[in-house]
């Protein structure tokens, strides 16, 4: 649908805008998907993200807003769950210690990011209107 959307506003050059987001995005979460650090469903939840917010190139920052904003509020909503859940020494630990596949070895913490980048894509596209919540 971002593709589309992108090709009736800018045409096959919206198009190329949208398809570099959708790369840039949801390549980043693969990889992070790849060695378990999260599920495919964020990963593709992100590349869409880029294909919605990747056009027009002039205001491409807005992309790498919604990266690093999704990635703040996913680090946030993780310390609050984990404390919630009495294990924040668990998490604190397993961050400082390289994401792997084997989950008995887990801090047994996880969270539904796709919150996170909802609350991140959301952050960007209201920074972009009121600057005063821009970091950076």
């Amino acid at each position: 649908m971002g593709l589309l959307l992108s090709y009736l506003g800018g045409g096959w050059y919206g198009v190329a805008g949208a398809a570099m987001a959708v790369v840039l995005l949801g390549g980043i979460f693969s990889m992070f998907a790849v060695v378990g650090g999260m599920g495919w469903g964020d990963a593709k939840l992100m590349a869409a993200v880029g294909a919605l917010l990747g056009w027009p190139l002039t205001a491409w920052s807005i992309v790498l807003y919604a990266l690093l904003y999704s990635a703040l509020a996913g680090g946030v909503l993780a310390l609050v769950v984990a404390a919630w859940q009495h294990r924040l020494r668990a998490a604190l630990k397993a961050t400082v210690t390289l994401p792997r596949r084997d989950k008995s070895k887990a801090s047994g913490v996880t969270i539904p990011y796709g919150v996170a980048i909802a609350v991140g894509t959301i952050w960007a596209i209201a920074a972009r209107y009121l600057p005063i919540l821009r970091l950076g």
